[in-house]
């Protein structure tokens, strides 16, 4: 009955844990590629952008 109750409360610590640390790491990969975006459209990007709009919009006129 003893190793019972231990092995019960062990596998409910560690079913609890995994939904946290899943959950913790989806917020983590998403914010690194919204930062990764913004960092390549600070130089370069913001002109090949401004160009691709202007290619878009003569192309739908």
């Amino acid at each position: 009955m003893i190793f019972d109750n231990i092995f019960s409360f062990s596998l409910k610590k560690k079913r609890r844990k995994k939904k946290k640390t899943i959950k913790k790491k989806k917020t983590i990969k998403k914010k690194p590629k919204k930062q990764k975006k913004q960092n390549g459209g600070f130089v370069l990007g913001k002109e090949e952008k401004k160009k691709r709009k202007k290619k878009k919009k003569k192309k739908k006129k």
